[in-house]
């Protein structure tokens, strides 16, 4: 026995868009209700009492909303669809083939001046940087890059913070942070009996330095880093 498909209609996709809303913001209403219609029409377009597109892979591509580019799939024209009404994707977004300057201008684009460590928290490696950073090349249009930027303080060290935690420097994490002449002394808060990990690099010997400790039973702890008594 044979399936039918199961087509959306148009009121799936405004709710599915108004739920879109609800979760991640944006304007309401739909740009361009005729465009979305036709979309909508053309994987059940039939010819003879046969589907123009054969299969429901390819029913599916023929949304064509995105900008026609290698990484452009269906998927991504269905996103397109429901998410950005339609409008054309490699106009929204930076393709990384489009990219020829994958460098930061720390001053003009974050207003930072001065000498500060870099630390990629994807490949867990720092540097330090004057005037400007830079993003490895992305290879794919869904890959990121994101670099944790960290001042130099007096005693030549820059605390990081937490690597294993996308905000390695959180307030409520970090409840007292202590500087000294060799390094850092920070008190923490989170569960009771939980393994924290601190980073901070050395600009004198370009090393990263580790220093761990477990939260009490009150889900407090403290820690010292430093050049002197961390894990390098």
């Amino acid at each position: 026995m044979t399936l039918e498909p199961e087509f959306l209609e148009l009121e799936d996709v405004l709710e599915f868009h108004e739920e879109l809303l609800a979760l991640h913001g944006g304007e309401t209403g739909v740009r361009d209700l005729g465009l979305l219609e036709s979309a909508l029409a053309q994987p059940r377009a039939m010819f003879g009492g046969e589907y123009l597109h054969g299969d429901l892979f390819l029913m599916a591509a023929a949304f064509h909303l995105a900008r026609k580019h290698p990484d452009a799939n269906p998927v991504d024209q269905t996103f397109a669809l429901l998410t950005y009404d339609g409008r054309d994707l490699g106009e929204m977004f930076v393709w990384p083939d489009a990219v020829e300057d994958w460098s930061l201008n720390l001053e003009s684009d974050l207003g930072i001046r001065g000498t500060v460590v870099v630390y990629d928290w994807r490949k867990g490696t720092a540097a330090i940087a004057t005037g400007t950073a830079a993003f490895e090349p992305f290879q794919d249009l869904y890959d990121f890059g994101y670099l944790v930027i960290a001042p130099v303080q007096s005693n030549g060290l820059a605390l990081i913070g937490e690597s294993a935690r996308y905000v390695t420097l959180a307030d409520r994490r970090f409840t007292a942070i202590a500087m000294d002449p060799d390094g850092f002394s920070v008190t923490l808060a989170g569960a009771p009996g939980e393994a924290v990990e601190v980073v901070a690099f050395d600009t004198m010997d370009g090393e990263l330095l580790h220093a761990e400790t477990v939260l009490g039973q009150d889900g407090t702890g403290s820690v010292r880093i430093g050049c002197e008594d961390a894990a390098r």
